[in-house]
């Protein structure tokens, strides 16, 4: 049975369609939807317009009580803590020099390009935008 070739037109169609297919998912119009404010609420901007001209009026302070920032702190912090180092393992004992070898390079990479401060910040991100 001879296997059909598809034209560079096809397949930029169906990748097309895939990524059509994801910005119109429910979770990431959701996202779209709620992530401005929920980022606004972490950072303490908590009031609308509408409640600071009012609270103006009345000449009281715009105090926020943050507990959102509170809890995401906790989580991050939790994240962190629960951090292990990764190493191989070889499947038999032939291989632990590779496996040796894979480790090594790996702690290297974390370490020169300060991959676990970006995990902290990507899931800060995470836990704020509902990921």
């Amino acid at each position: 049975m001879a296997q059909q070739t598809k034209t560079d037109d096809q397949i930029l169609r169906q990748l097309d369609g895939y990524f059509r297919s994801a910005l119109d998912h429910p979770t990431w119009r959701a996202y779209r939807e709620h992530a401005r404010s929920c980022y606004a609420y972490r950072e303490g901007d908590q009031w609308t317009a509408a409640e600071r001209a009012e609270l103006k009026v009345r000449g009281q302070p715009e105090t926020t009580n943050n507990q959102v920032k509170v809890t995401l702190d906790r989580m991050v912090g939790q994240f962190v803590r629960q951090k292990t180092r990764l190493g191989f393992r070889g499947r038999t004992p032939n291989d632990t020099g590779g496996a040796e070898a894979l480790t090594d390079v790996f702690r290297y990479i974390r370490q020169s390009t300060d991959l676990e401060f970006e995990e902290r910040d990507l899931a800060e991100d995470g836990f704020t935008g509902g990921f």
